[in-house]
């Protein structure tokens, strides 16, 4: 008899994700840790945005070779709360892209709009997420927790390289800001999580503090 694993990998992409996605709410308890089910259904969007990526048409098969497909900020943690954003980094070998390439990045996105994703994406090339890092302490963030997840291995080597090098801010100075980013999301919030509907992902004690 074919497993269910099995099964799910025979299906399209948006079957076989509403198929995990189905059994890993079914298997929610409140009795149990929730860590191994958000993994999972990492997991389970991790293999979903590979087959997208990796099933082009006609001409652009090659682009997917050439550009890199990067999970980064919350999603390249490698948990994903269920209403979460995915947030993604498409990695370019420069800023001037081809026609070919600029299909197969829009034709991608499109796939993952059908399927009704709540997506947060950036195009950008090695040198141009290095410039954004050094003016935007959020984008210096999430390319600490940038993860594989499909195409060319060597350009997220690169940059990974470059970041490594030539941080673009000091560890003393990221973590000074880190430390007053946080002090300013604490006063947004007023400070206090003793609210009659308290901020669970911005205030004091909540999942920014917990991931950051």
């Amino acid at each position: 008899m074919t497993s269910r694993a099995a099964q799910t990998r025979t299906l399209a992409p948006h079957a076989a994700l509403r198929e995990d996605q189905g059994s890993l709410q079914a298997a929610f308890s409140p009795q149990q840790s929730s860590s191994t089910l958000l993994r999972q259904r990492c997991r389970s969007m991790d293999s979903t945005l590979r087959k997208l990526w990796q099933t082009p048409s006609g001409t652009d098969a090659s682009a997917a070779d050439h550009l890199t497909l990067v999970a980064v900020g919350g999603y390249g943690r490698g948990t994903l709360f269920p209403g979460s954003d995915i947030d993604l980094l498409i990695l370019t070998p420069s800023s001037d892209l081809t026609a070919i390439q600029k299909h197969f990045i829009e034709a991608f996105l499109t796939k993952l709009w059908d399927l009704q994703m709540q997506v947060g994406h950036s195009v950008r090339g090695v040198e141009e997420c290095l410039q954004e890092a050094r003016q935007d302490l959020g984008v210096a963030t999430t390319l600490l927790e940038s993860r594989y997840l499909a195409g060319s291995r060597p350009l997220l080597q690169q940059l990974s390289d470059a970041l490594q090098e030539n941080p673009p801010w000091p560890p003393p100075l990221f973590f000074a800001a880190k430390l007053a980013e946080r002090e300013n999301r604490h006063t947004r919030c007023s400070n206090t999580a003793f609210h009659l509907e308290p901020n669970l992902k911005e205030g004091p004690g909540a999942l920014r503090d917990i991931h950051h």
